[in-house]
Parts: structure tokens; C-alpha cells; sequence
């Protein structure tokens, strides 16, 4: 799942990472898809399903390796910020937690609701630091949460199979 085939990326452009700078990243180098695609994301489980039920029971296979040193992605596409807003309410269940926890009051950052909230631009001067610290602890989930989710594919026909990553 690290490099999707150039016709994917090409069909679905929308599963490309974005940066920072608004830059989407095209194919030609590993992990550009983005792990915040729902999209992708299905079109990624389905792949590994089709693989696990055909090698999981092969005697000649012993593990499965599911990406070779994955990284942590700091994706800008407008589904990595929906993610995060999720995120977000997962974690602090409402604005007015968030608001304490992140200091807003401070420069009249106030939220009232989860929607305003954008990804941390962390180019940008003076970024409210407990933000990007959450950002950042989204962006790691995001790559555990897709890493746990094609290991329970595998395990699903991989009864003697080990499943690992050097995550």
C-alpha cells in the first residue's frame, strides 16, 4: 500500500497526499496515497483481502510484511481536515474542552464549533502550538489506524502467518 499503481493515482487524484503548501504529490516516488482517503482506504482493504484469502492458507508463505517503514503523513487534503475535526471531537467531545486544553484564549483564538477548525499550517508565525501537537498525534493515528486495519484483513486468513511492520 505504500505506492499505489500510476493508474490509480491517475483515476483517483483525490487519494493523493497534499502538503502544506498546497502542492499535491504525484506518482513517481512511495507513499503518496493518503491514508485519510476514505477512498483510498477501501480501494487499499479490498486489494489485501483479495491477497490474504489467496496466500493466507499457503504453507509457503510464512508472514506478511505490510509496508516497509511507513511514515508518519502530514496530509493537507480536505479529508485529512475532516479526519482531524473528527479527531478532535473523539478526543475533547466538545469545543469548549478544546478551547481550555488549547489555550485559546490567548490571542483570541477562541473556537465555537469543531467545522473552524483547519489543519495547523506550521509554517505559519505564532501557530497555537497545542494544535500542531494535536495535528501531529492525528497524523500517528492515522498510520496506526491504517496499519491495525489491513492487519485485521490478513488475520482473517493468515491463521499461521505472522503480520508485522518495522513501524
Amino acid at each position: 500500500t505504500a505506492t499505489p499503481p500510476v493508474w490509480l493515482s491517475r483515476k483517483y487524484p483525490e487519494i493523493l497526499l497534499k502538503n502544506e503548501d498546497g502542492t499535491t504529490i504525484d506518482h513517481g516516488a512511495r507513499q503518496h496515497a493518503s491514508f485519510a482517503s476514505p477512498l483510498y482506504r477501501e480501494l487499499a482493504l479490498k486489494m489485501i483481502d483479495k491477497l490474504a484469502a489467496h496466500y493466507g492458507n499457503d504453507s509457503r508463505i510464512i508472514g506478511w510484511q505490510l509496508d516497509n517503514e511507513p511514515a508518519v503523513q502530514f496530509d493537507y487534503n480536505s479529508k485529512a481536515e475532516l479526519a482531524f475535526r473528527d479527531f478532535l471531537k473523539n478526543k475533547y467531545e466538545n469545543i469548549k474542552a478544546l478551547n481550555e486544553a488549547w489555550g485559546t484564549s490567548f490571542w483570541s483564538q477562541n473556537y465555537s464549533t469543531f467545522d473552524q477548525i483547519t489543519l495547523p499550517k506550521t509554517k505559519q508565525m505564532f501557530m497555537n502550538h497545542h494544535q500542531i501537537l494535536d495535528y501531529r498525534r492525528f497524523a500517528a493515528s492515522q498510520t496506526n489506524n491504517f496499519l491495525d486495519e489491513q492487519c485485521k484483513v490478513i488475520e482473517k486468513y493468515a491463521k499461521n502467518q505472522w503480520v508485522t511492520s518495522n513501524y
